[in-house]
């Protein structure tokens, strides 16, 4: 099993026990009513580099890695026009490891982008890389 749970009073906790070479994130961006989907548009603040999972991992299990540290390799994003949430695109950012460049993929266009900007997008779907 991947995790543990405790339930503290009324908090459901997950204790990490195993991690994995790579971490996928979803982020919730859309919720459906009877009526129509809407979007949530709340940017996430995320480093590029060296996300550390250390602290959520249970201690009896941390000597089992030499990193609990993880780096950003690809970030799928929404992209929509204002006021209809039903007409999405979706553009990803990936990381070329060789070059340590970041690229914007959008259809048949790609672009070199700057590291900053990929952290500035509504993010959808994030695949992290666990470093050795």
């Amino acid at each position: 099993k991947e995790y543990k749970t405790y339930k503290d009073f009324f908090i459901k906790r997950f204790i990490i026990t195993k991690l994995p070479q790579y971490l996928i994130i979803n982020i919730k961006r859309f919720s459906h009513n009877f009526f129509f989907k809407e979007k949530n548009p709340t940017l996430v603040n995320y480093p590029i580099k060296g996300l550390d999972l250390q602290d959520y991992v249970h201690p009896n299990y941390l000597s089992q890695y030499k990193s609990t540290t993880y780096n950003l390799i690809s970030n799928v994003s929404v992209d929509h026009e204002p006021g209809i949430a039903d007409r999405v695109n979706y553009f990803v950012h990936v990381l070329h490891k060789h070059s340590a460049k970041w690229f914007k993929i959008r259809d048949l266009q790609v672009t070199e982008v700057m590291p900053p900007m990929v952290s500035l997008s509504e993010t959808y779907l994030q695949i992290w890389e666990r470093n050795k």
